[in-house]
């Protein structure tokens, strides 16, 4: 079983905000994967393939330089330009590599579909080998808006691989809330087991979760004190969350993109088992 860190903290901060509802559409691709019995990349692969690439095509949309990082579910793409980030899932057909996913602009609602490719000729022999070796990486394919089929092309050609500092020195990026607001449109809700999920995606290697303690003494994941419509979907019940027992709290509330509160338990279960997290904080 991997190790983890937790720290505890109990603050007394509390603040109050008015959210304006904004229907966010995660898209999807409506034909069949290009992932379609493909194999799961090996773990050198996953290492090469990181480091900054220059935008040769499509610099409009996401800049002139991003960063790729293997994030233990797949690959994520980081651009300085709108906050843009690329989440894929990676696979290898012989030695060509497919990538598919979506894009988001984390500072406004923008999102689209993406493939792309790396053919055996443009680095994916070289990737896929057991070696250090890399001549040279070139990301080619398409990207789309909204639900569209990618038609706009991006391309990206590797420059160097992360600096030493980078690569070696030991440092944690925590994701507030398991991995991020409700208020940020993510295709989870905060404190849920699939936004900690989403938070490794997104470049972190550490989360902070909210902890509450229901009145039969079952620890939960929740921030605020009360039971509110910015965080849950429309309920019968009301008042301050700690005042229901956790089987009323699991049957009768459902969190705004329709997950289940989990108990801290099964928050921390998941983190060990199925995420890439090292650290986690507990605020309580």
């Amino acid at each position: 079983m991997k190790p983890i860190l937790i720290f505890m903290i109990s603050l007394g901060i509390f603040a109050s905000a008015c959210d304006v509802a904004v229907n966010v559409q995660f898209p999807h691709f409506k034909d069949s994967s290009i992932l379609t019995g493909t194999e799961p990349l090996p773990e050198w692969t996953q290492r090469k393939i990181e480091g900054v690439y220059q935008v040769t095509d499509g610099s409009d949309a996401f800049g002139t330089k991003v960063v790729l990082k293997w994030t233990g579910a797949g690959l994520s793409v980081f651009s300085e330009k709108n906050a843009a980030y690329l989440v894929l899932d990676c696979g290898r057909d012989g030695a060509d590599i497919h990538l598919e996913g979506y894009w988001r602009y984390a500072r406004n609602v923008e999102t689209g579909l993406v493939r792309l490719m790396i053919g055996s000729e443009d680095g994916g022999s070289d990737l896929l080998a057991d070696t250090t070796t890399i001549s040279e990486i070139i990301i080619s394919g398409q990207y789309g808006n909204g639900d569209e089929n990618p038609r706009h092309d991006l391309k990206l050609s590797y420059l160097r691989p992360f600096s030493e500092k980078v690569d070696q020195d030991k440092f944690y990026i925590i994701a507030h809330r398991g991995g991020g607001r409700t208020a940020d449109y993510l295709p989870a809700s905060e404190n849920s087991l699939e936004v900690i999920k989403l938070a490794s995606q997104l470049g972190a290697n550490a989360i902070e979760i909210d902890v509450k303690l229901s009145k039969d003494g079952v620890p939960f994941i929740y921030h605020d004190k009360t039971i509110n419509l910015r965080l849950v979907r429309k309920t019968t019940i009301l008042g301050y969350i700690e005042a229901f027992t956790f089987p009323q709290i699991r049957s009768l509330l459902t969190l705004v993109n329709g997950e289940k509160i989990p108990t801290l338990r099964e928050a921390l279960e998941f983190v060990l088992t199925q995420s890439a997290i090292e650290v986690v904080w507990l605020d309580m």
